[in-house]
C-alpha cells in the first residue's frame, strides 16, 4: 500500500522524538555550552560522528573509553569531507532503496537526528565514555537496515548470503565476548581506570578518571603526579585543572593551588567551579578578595551548591565571620553586584 513507507516512518520518528525529548530533559536543551563558536565546532563534527558510531556498530571494534573531544579537537580537514561523504552516500542508498525497502530511508533519518546531538556533548566538551554508546541511536536504523539487507540479499548469489550470515554471526560473537571481557575485567573503579591508563596513555581522561579514585580514598599524593599529567596532555579540560588546584589546597598547598585554579580559571571565566577554588585559596590571607571572588561565582552560577556552602562557612564559622560579614555587606551595596543582593541575603 502507498501508504506504507509513511507508517514505516512513525516509529523510528516516534523513537527520535522520545530520545531527543530525554537528552533535552536531562541536560536543560540539546546544547554543549553558550559559546557558539563551540557550537559551531561540533556541528561540522557531526557526519564523521555519524560515521563513527555507524562503523562502531557494524564492524569489529574495541570496545573501551574513550574521549571524543580529544579525538576529535585536531581532526584533518579531509576526515571531516570524508564523514560528509560517508553520511551523504548512506542517504544517497536509502534513497535509491527506499521501494524495496521502505524502512530503510525513515530509519536513516531517525539514527541522523537523534544521534547528532551527541556531538555538541561528546566532541564539544571533555566528556567520556565506551564507544559503544555512539550505536544507541542506530537501534532506530535496524529495522531498515535489516529490510535493506534483505532486498540486497534477494538479488544475489546464495553462497554470498551465506558469507553474510556467517559475517554477522561473527560479529555478534566478537561484541558478545568483548562485552563479557569488559565486565570481567572493569570490575571496579580503580581496575577500569588503570586500564582507560593502559588503553590511551597519551590521553588525559584515564589520569583523570585514576586521579579521582585515588582523591576518593584520600591518598593526594600519589593522585597529584596523576593530576599534574593529565593538566600536561590536556589543557583544554577544565575538569583537570579543577582536581588538580582541589588536591592541591587539600594538601596545604596554597599557593600552588592558588596559580592552577588562577590559571584554569582564566582560561574558563565562566567557570563557576574554578572561580569558588581560586576564593577558596583567599579565604585566610585576604577577606576583600575572597569575599569579592564568591560574589563573582555566585553571579556565575547563582545556584551553585559549592560557592553557597562556603559563603555560608565564612560567615558562621570563620574565625573572622564578622569582617567577612562586612565585606559581603558593603560589595554588595556596589551596582555591578545588584543582581546579586536577593540571592545573598538568605545566605547572609
Amino acid at each position: 500500500p502507498r501508504w506504507l513507507p509513511a507508517a514505516g516512518a512513525l516509529p523510528p520518528a516516534l523513537g527520535g522524538l522520545i530520545y531527543l525529548g530525554m537528552r533535552s530533559a536531562a541536560l536543560s536543551g540539546l546544547r554543549s555550552g553558550g559559546e557558539p563558536e563551540r557550537l559551531l565546532h561540533a556541528a561540522l563534527r557531526v557526519p564523521l560522528l555519524l560515521m563513527d558510531g555507524a562503523w562502531s556498530a557494524l564492524f569489529p571494534t574495541r570496545i573501551w573509553m574513550r574521549n571524543l573531544y580529544e579525538d576529535y579537537r585536531g581532526v584533518e580537514p579531509a576526515l571531516l569531507w570524508l564523514g560528509a561523504a560517508g553520511l551523504v552516500a548512506a542517504w544517497a542508498g536509502a534513497w535509491a532503496l527506499r521501494r524495496r525497502a521502505p524502512l530503510l530511508l525513515p530509519g536513516v533519518v531517525g539514527w541522523s537526528l537523534t544521534l547528532a546531538p551527541a556531538a555538541m556533548i561528546t566532541t564539544a566538551v571533555g566528556w567520556w565514555g565506551f564507544n559503544r554508546y555512539l550505536y544507541v541511536p542506530l537501534l532506530l536504523l535496524l529495522p531498515g537496515l535489516l529490510e535493506g539487507l534483505l532486498a540486497l540479499g534477494a538479488s544475489v548469489r546464495p553462497s554470498v548470503r551465506r558469507g553474510l550470515v556467517v559475517a554477522g554471526a561473527g560479529l555478534l560473537l566478537w561484541s558478545g565476548v568483548g562485552a563479557l571481557r569488559v565486565v570481567a575485567l572493569y570490575h571496579d573503579p580503580a581496575t577500569f581506570a588503570f586500564a582507560m591508563v593502559e588503553g590511551d596513555p597519551e590521553r588525559s581522561h584515564g589520569y583523570i578518571a585514576l586521579a579521582e579514585v585515588l582523591y576518593r580514598q584520600g591518598r593526594l599524593q600519589e593522585a597529584r603526579p596523576l593530576m599534574e599529567r593529565a593538566v600536561e596532555l590536556g589543557p583544554e579540560n577544565p575538569r583537570g585543572w579543577n582536581n588538580l588546584a582541589a588536591a592541591l589546597l587539600d594538601l596545604g598547598d596554597v599557593k600552588a593551588a592558588r596559580r592552577v585554579a588562577a590559571q584554569g580559571w582564566q582560561r574558563w571565566p565562566g567557570n563557576a567551579a574554578l572561580c569558588n577554588l581560586t576564593a577558596l585559596t583567599w579565604v585566610d590571607e585576604d577577606v576583600a578578595h575572597a569575599a569579592e571572588n564568591l560574589l563573582i561565582c555566585l553571579r556565575l552560577d547563582p545556584g551553585n551548591a559549592d560557592v553557597r556552602v562556603n559563603i555560608r562557612g565564612l560567615l558562621q564559622a570563620h574565625p573572622q565571620r564578622a569582617a567577612y560579614r562586612a565585606a559581603f555587606e558593603e560589595l554588595l551595596q556596589r551596582p555591578d553586584y545588584a543582581s546579586l543582593r536577593g540571592a545573598a541575603s538568605e545566605l547572609l
